[in-house]
């Protein structure tokens, strides 16, 4: 009896070492291929966090797809309808509501299977389970990203009621754009302007010393793009903010489009204010009139250096430097009405999960993969843009092209703008065209324009 232990010990010794032994709990499952959607980001921006989201869950494949911005929204809504569309997809963050049909909001637990492979004494096992694993809530999104992310991504699920319970998730960011103030250093210095503006007064005061004229009348020199929209790459924004700084509310906790209300000392409303300011740097007969709509694109005059201030984005940065490697410009926060009630506008892409997903579960896995804190350090300390992550946001202050855009994302707000974005947008345009022309007064085109846009949110 004893040589027979001593034997069956001899086996499982030479059967350990060479890791014959295996055990397996549960069954792998089936192989899932999600694919992911954007006209925002690049393949690069996302290979990493993909290779080892697959190396955690072996029988899962992302495959990535980046499209045009000019065919995004119609290649979406196709290739859902003939059921081809994507399982994950990017956002713009004013999107949200225009998509709600078609986004899976993020369920308060997501189910997968894990694989780990373990090794005792030389015996290898492959374990294999069904996990539900927590998601992020809504109050951890709040509390995790700046203010807005969580206004503009939250919402209750339809078809319920009790608020506590049903408060959703639809979409979680990776970064954050705002606007700022670029000025050429040398248009100012020349004019002895020691410092850029950091108020509205002050932009329209620089105005009038910065603009040149030639003989016939003709500018040669701006001030700053403003009055216009067509010449303006961010008009749309740049008319929000300023509206919201005066102290317009854009939309009621009901939704409803409530910008042409409220009145003030001068028995105008905020907007009519904002709109009345912005529309006179493009109108001749006042003395801030530094613009037009014979002007090139703004970002095009600032680059050749016949543009003070441009308004405009950290991603115009790029284009800033290419066509313009040795203009001697800088950055700086964008102009404030009250400097102690700063407000700022945000331009941000959610990562969102669609209703047809093969897998909601896996698929919402990964989105939260991607837009955890490792990851999302990882991603904008490579692609360099500003961070939605509060505790990135400290870490970015100190970064001289990123702190202006990053700082400002703790008091960037946006709008919800009805259920057709574009719309909104074309609005806009027309407002502003409508108050540099004076074809009607700044009260009816303010009036008309938010009647307009609650047909989008109530059609």
């Amino acid at each position: 009896m004893k040589k027979y232990f001593i034997g069956l010990f001899i086996v499982f010794l030479i059967l350990s070492t060479t890791g014959a032994v295996c055990s397996k709990s549960g069954t792998m499952p089936k192989q899932i291929v999600l694919q992911y959607w954007s006209d925002n980001l690049n393949p690069e921006d996302v290979q990493t966090a993909i290779k080892a989201f697959e190396a955690t869950y072996p029988y899962a494949t992302i495959q990535f797809k980046k499209l045009n911005v000019d065919e995004y929204e119609d290649a979406l809504l196709a290739g859902w309808a003939k059921g081809q569309g994507p399982d994950i997809f990017s956002l713009p963050n004013t999107h949200i509501k225009k998509y709600y049909d078609y986004i899976q909001p993020l369920p308060a637990s997501v189910t997968v299977t894990t694989v780990k492979q373990t090794s005792t004494l030389g015996k290898k096992e492959t374990l294999i389970n069904k996990v539900a694993q927590k998601s992020l809530t809504p109050a951890e999104l709040k509390n995790q990203f700046v203010d807005t992310v969580y206004n503009d991504t939250v919402f209750m699920h339809q078809g319920t009621t009790d608020k506590a319970d049903t408060a959703k998730i639809f979409g979680i960011p990776l970064s954050m754009d705002t606007l700022a103030l670029y000025w050429n250093k040398d248009l100012l210095n020349q004019k002895t302007i020691t410092l850029p503006a950091s108020n509205w007064q002050t932009i329209a005061d620089n105005t009038k010393e910065l603009t040149a004229v030639d003989k016939q009348g003709n500018i040669i020199r701006s001030g700053i793009a403003l009055g216009t929209a067509d010449n303006v790459p961010h008009y749309f924004d740049i008319m929000s903010v300023l509206m919201m700084q005066f102290g317009a509310q854009m939309t009621n906790s009901q939704g409803t489009v409530s910008f042409q209300e409220g009145i003030d000392d001068n028995n105008k409303t905020p907007a009519q204010d904002a709109l009345d300011f912005y529309s006179k740097f493009a109108q001749n007969k006042w003395e801030t009139y530094t613009w037009n709509d014979t002007k090139n694109n703004a970002l095009e005059e600032f680059s050749n250096g016949n543009l003070a201030y441009f308004i405009g984005y950290h991603s115009d940065l790029a284009s800033i430097k290419k066509l313009a490697p040795s203009l001697n410009f800088d950055i700086s926060p964008l102009p404030q009405i009250n400097s102690a009630d700063q407000i700022n506008y945000p331009q941000y892409w959610l990562e969102t999960v669609s209703t047809n997903a093969i897998d909601s579960d896996m698929a919402w896995a990964f989105v939260q993969y991607l837009t955890n804190e490792t990851n999302t350090k990882s991603y904008i300390d490579a692609v360099k843009v500003p961070a939605a992550r509060r505790t990135l946001v400290t870490n970015q202050l100190e970064d001289y092209e990123l702190a202006t855009f990053a700082e400002q994302a703790l008091t960037a707000k946006s709008w919800y703008h009805g259920l057709n974005p574009q719309e909104a947008i074309n609005l806009f345009k027309k407002m502003i065209d409508n108050a540099r022309n004076g074809t009607f007064t700044i009260e009816d085109i303010i009036s008309d324009t938010a009647a307009k846009i609650q047909l989008t949110i109530n059609p």
